[in-house]
């Protein structure tokens, strides 16, 4: 059985534990107020307040931001799921991974609850996941939960060919000329043959080109500077 995690926390903040998955969620404070969660069996959405509440729109089934899934396959922490997402642990028998919304969960028709939705939805990757003592000791790729950890999958005609863990200075340098980037780009199509992992989000990227696409987010492209793709691929590199 799962052990209890006893989390110390000095100010209230938004959290929804899974007790059946040994899994706690912290959701970023802005958050409050704006969402709801449903937990059913071996699933749980998290959704968008707003939508739900919205009798003027026909999508009041809908507004899902993420899921958490507890699946009775065993994939690999690099395993790239036909939704966007990414795994959180993996035992001996189960895969715990989040899943984001692959297609529009909202009336594109009420602008208020589009904006908030997306503003939403780029967070995600700030969302604090814990484990239980038992999760994280029987968890295969405990790697996978390192806090800003960065973690590159090298693609061929969408095929991983070969997944790094980037150390700890590797990832701090990657992150921060990702985060650094204007994702204002229309959604456009490129080659991607390098697919870049951390804090719950994804970016396929074009090693060449620089073109860079934030899977789970909106908007949704940039396109790196010069020198902020020679230093990616220097350190990919090394």
């Amino acid at each position: 059985m799962a052990k209890e995690v006893i989390v110390y926390i000095e100010k209230e903040q938004e959290i929804i534990a899974i007790d059946n998955f040994g899994i706690s969620i912290i959701l970023p404070d802005d958050w409050a107020g704006k969402y709801g969660y449903e937990i059913n069996g071996n699933n749980l959405a998290v959704y968008l307040l707003s939508q739900r509440e919205d009798r003027e729109s026909d999508w009041n089934d809908e507004g899902y931001l993420f899921w958490i899934d507890c699946l009775d396959e065993v994939y690999p922490m690099d395993y790239i799921y036909p939704e966007p997402g990414y795994t959180i642990a993996t035992t001996a028998t189960n895969t715990y991974r989040l899943r984001r919304a692959s297609d529009v969960q909202y009336d594109i028709r009420n602008t208020a609850i589009a904006e908030e939705y997306v503003a939403m939805s780029n967070s995600i990757g700030s969302i604090q996941i814990l484990l239980t003592d038992w999760l994280t000791d029987n968890s295969i790729n405990t790697s996978n939960m390192v806090q800003g950890a960065v973690i590159v999958s090298y693609l061929n005609n969408g095929e991983v060919t070969k997944t790094v863990d980037c150390d700890a200075e590797q990832s701090q340098i990657i992150s921060e000329i990702i985060e650094a980037q204007d994702f204002s780009l229309e959604q456009g199509s490129f080659l991607s043959d390098i697919l870049i992992m951390f804090n719950g989000a994804e970016y396929y990227m074009n090693s060449t080109t620089g073109s860079i696409e934030n899977a789970g987010g909106y908007p949704y492209s940039a396109i790196l500077s010069v020198e902020d793709l020679a230093e990616i691929m220097d350190l990919l590199n090394e």
